[in-house]
């Protein structure tokens, strides 16, 4: 299954999580379909693919070892590679990669503390991707 699709579904499971009154649960598919359509659009726009992608974080984490540097995690690291490639390319992204990050602080929350989420929040995320995937759907360069 390609990551469109994966992206979509999650945003169609989150809804029904939402719907099924499961809103802290709902909050993993919202961050998963935004991170999942950003890979998406890097595979389109900058001609990668998943053996690809996991080479050049693997790289990445390599270097910054020899160096004993603190490295990002794979999802900051290809957040933030998206959000330098569209400052190259004249296009404004970055509220967006900030919102996303917000919205993996959010999952981290749901996934792993007691934090529970209400249904306005949980709402309130579910929006927040899907302008995030609208607009990452719009880009073209």
């Amino acid at each position: 299954m390609e990551l469109i699709d994966k992206s979509l579904h999650n945003i169609d499971a989150a809804s029904c999580l939402i719907q099924g009154q499961y809103y802290t649960e709902s909050i993993h598919c919202v961050y998963y379909a935004c991170y999942q359509m950003l890979l998406y659009k890097i595979d389109e726009l900058f001609d990668k693919n998943e053996r690809e992608r996991k080479s050049d974080y693997d790289a990445y984490v390599y270097n910054r070892s020899i160096k004993r540097g603190r490295f990002l995690g794979s999802h900051d690291f290809w957040i933030k590679f998206f959000q330098e490639k569209m400052q190259e390319n004249g296009i404004a992204f970055f509220k967006e990669t900030e919102m996303m990050k917000s919205l993996k602080e959010s999952r981290h929350k749901a996934d792993y503390s007691d934090t529970s989420f209400s249904h306005a929040q949980a709402e309130a995320d579910k929006k927040v991707a899907e302008n995030i995937i609208s607009k990452l759907k719009g880009i073209q360069l």
